[in-house]
């Protein structure tokens, strides 16, 4: 909503005459006015909902015989409100953190299916492709465990080879995504060593009815449709389900062979949400479902009898579940609690398919596994905003127990319980300044020899102490500087301690010997933000990062004759870089530019010496948007460039990857008074499948053939049809 608009709902107001000592609980009206006819000195205070301490107080003197109130809406459109990170809604140039908002316009303008779509179209953020282990993603040339995924600011738990599988996170009852880069361990904890990509679902809106409906279909045989509603079962308890079906019949290159080079998949979702709000208590309670089964099939073989193949089906079930309270005290005050219940299950099934007779039957035993986790996360936040607004003070726990079991898993109910303290000082000395010194105090099962290591200190069970600084300089209305220090720190999980994968492909092991991941991050932004009529305006974005990681994990091959691979320390991992952001937008036009580059150095411990490696990595994205407002209809091209990339192998030598160009271009546009609204157009139009690699694929850990790695099932025409039926 551009600058200056007026508020489209009532905002509570209260005030106090101070000579007569009355108090004054009121509402504007929806546009934003409000009349006060009291004589004499009062302090007025404008609070925009139960559910943040975002407020503002005003003293009036003893001349004025009434007030004339008129409240105008932030630019939402330039300046998007957040949550991550701090607890509490800041506009993005009041933030002390250097982060970034994908809103659902733009979520939409994309086709997006999944958070993979999203991301892909993102500078700092590469994607990597695995036919069975799905899409991870790496910042700041930092990936795997390092990247903490949060719905609703609770973390997503199932990690495959590390990673979440992003290609799994449906887009469909999305509101927006907010990423941090950096480590964010003061506030998230492990696994945010890396950065955090927070994922905020659409909360109900109390209507008496809303119904919803969208549907997807391209040529490469992707078939998703999904519908929601919401209604309330009285005004103060509104309500909201979704649910979903993503089918894709996969995709080969070589039709000689049996086996698909993109794997058939069927994803099934859902989520439940409702929201209570009564004076100054607010309460969320969210549900959400998804199940995938993947299909991978063999090539077929053949004996003096017959010809066979195997069919493996892998089977993934989340289910996560939470709570979240607010409490307002007063105007100053408030405390959050969430609380959250993940329950994760991966299955295999492999059967021998005779391909004559059609008859199936369960291949080993050892070739049908299953796999659970479970987590349980309490966090609890009080939060103070000082009357003089010179102090904000946020002091909390956080406390995580996450289990697993399986055949795979073999040591008895192996679990990991995490409890820590932390605290931000968010200060404001002056207007222009914002000064936010954090800690972090963590008591791990497994880890910590010292309170503070390496600065001395002997109670066992505390991990190092995680401090952060950010600093935030606003040297005008338009234009913020920030620098931060934040340090990182990664216990090793339950899969690198325990995990024993053991057949015919794979000999992996766990270690229950490994050191925890600790770094260093530092980040130098500018950001600038300017309105330049009611219907236009620019943005640039400057910044530099530098990460240093100790002990980084990474799976490696001890024994070539046995193809042993466990998980081991590998010394230092070190990125640094500089990413560009520019954007401007007027009435019909929309262009935005970003631009990153990334410099990686391993350092690898050998037998009598350190094996230094570096690589350069860069990524060029233009999004350029027409709308033709007579016609409601708008225009949308997405281009970027990922540079070649390196990596190592699990014997440590390098390989690279070549680069690749993406392109797209969607047509969107909305008829019936905007109840129906269409989306068609071409992704990937260059029709880029695959890019040369040197990957050493003979000692792999899974087994994989050819030279080359999957990018995309290639040049892709979609249609996309949403209805709002009431």
């Amino acid at each position: 909503m551009p600058n200056g608009s007026k508020p489209n709902i009532p905002i509570s107001i209260s005030a106090h005459v101070i000579e007569s000592d009355k108090k004054i609980l009121t509402k504007t009206d929806k546009t934003g006015y409000l009349t006060l006819d009291y004589a004499g000195p009062i302090k007025v205070i404008v609070d925009p909902g139960s559910d943040t301490i975002d407020v503002h107080e005003q003293g009036f003197g003893t001349s004025q015989i009434k007030i004339d109130i008129h409240l105008i809406s932030h630019d939402q459109e330039l300046d998007p409100i957040t949550i991550t990170g701090t607890f509490s809604r800041k506009s993005i140039s009041s933030n002390p953190y250097n982060i970034r908002v994908i809103g659902k316009k733009k979520i939409t303008s994309m086709a997006a299916q999944n958070l993979s779509d999203v991301l892909q179209n993102e500078s700092n953020i590469q994607l990597g492709q695995d036919a069975v282990i799905g899409t991870s993603a790496i910042m700041q040339g930092i990936g795997g465990n390092d990247i903490k995924i949060l719905l609703n600011g609770i973390p997503i738990i199932g990690r495959i080879g590390g990673n979440i599988d992003v290609s799994q996170i449906p887009m469909s009852n999305v509101e927006r995504i907010e990423i941090i880069e950096g480590p964010m361990s003061v506030i998230y904890g492990s696994d945010a060593l890396g950065g955090i990509i927070n994922i905020i679902t659409k909360e109900p809106l109390g209507k008496s009815l809303h119904l919803k409906a969208n549907s997807y279909v391209d040529n490469i045989e992707n078939y998703n449709v999904n519908a929601s509603v919401q209604t309330r079962i009285r005004k103060s308890l509104p309500i909201s389900f979704s649910a979903g079906r993503q089918f894709f019949r996969g995709k080969d290159f070589d039709k000689a062979t049996r086996t698909l080079d993109w794997k058939p998949k069927e994803k099934i979702f859902a989520d439940f949400n409702t929201v209570y709000k009564h004076k100054n208590i607010s309460f969320r309670l969210g549900s959400n479902f998804f199940t995938e089964e993947l299909t991978d099939r063999s090539n077929a073989e053949n004996n003096l009898i017959t010809y066979f193949g195997y069919n493996s089906k892998y089977y993934t079930y989340r289910w996560d579940n939470q709570i979240q309270l607010n409490l307002k005290f007063n105007n100053y005050s408030q405390f959050q609690w969430q609380n959250a219940f993940n329950i994760y299950t991966r299955r295999k099934s492999t059967t021998k398919r005779n391909l004559v007779t059609g008859e199936e039957n369960a291949f080993r035993p050892q070739d049908q596994d299953t796999t659970n986790f479970r987590l349980i996360n309490s966090r609890g936040v009080y939060l103070y905003k000082a009357p003089s607004r010179k102090i904000d003070l946020n002091i909390g726990f956080d406390f995580t127990h996450e289990i697993g079991n399986g055949k795979r898993i073999p040591v008895s109910n192996p679990g990991i319980t995490d409890f820590a303290t932390f605290a931000t000082f968010d200060l404001h000395p002056t207007s222009q300044w914002d000064i936010q010194p954090s800690i972090r105090v963590v008591n791990n099962s497994r880890y910590g020899s010292s309170i503070i290591k390496d600065y001395g200190g002997t109670a066992k069970g505390f991990a190092p102490l995680i401090p952060s600084l950010q600093l935030k300089y606003k040297l005008s209305k338009h234009l913020v500087f920030r620098g931060s220090y934040s340090k990182g720190y990664r216990a090793p999980s339950i899969k690198e301690l325990f995990f024993n994968f053991v057949d015919i492909q794979h000999n992996v092991h766990g270690n229950e010997n490994l050191d925890p991941e600790t770094s260093d991050n530092f980040i130098i932004s500018a950001d600038y933000r300017h309105r330049l009529s009611a219907h236009s305006f620019t943005n640039f974005n400057f910044s530099i990062f530098n990460n240093n990681i100790r002990n980084k994990i990474t799976l490696g091959l001890q024994d070539a004759l046995t193809n042993y691979y466990t998980y081991i320390n590998i010394g230092r991992f070190k990125s640094q870089g500089l990413n560009v952001k520019f954007g401007f937008k007027s009435k019909q036009m929309n262009y935005a530019f970003s631009s990153t580059l990334i410099s990686v150095v391993d350092e690898i411990p050998q037998e009598d010496s350190v094996l230094h490696q570096n690589y350069l990595n860069g990524q060029v994205a233009f999004n350029v948007t027409r709308k033709f407002i007579k016609k409601n209809t708008a225009l949308n091209v997405i281009t970027r460039y990922t540079s070649p990339t390196f990596g190592y192998n699990e014997d440590l030598t390098r390989y690279k990857i070549g680069g690749f160009y993406l392109v797209d271009a969607i047509y969107s546009g909305k008829l019936y008074k905007q109840k129906i609204g269409y989306q068609f157009g071409i992704k990937n139009i260059l029709g880029i499948t695959s890019v040369n690699s040197n990957r050493s694929q003979g000692n792999s850990t899974h087994a994989a053939a050819g030279n080359s790695v999957l990018v995309s099932p290639g040049r892709l025409f979609f249609l996309s049809l949403n209805l709002t039926l009431f």
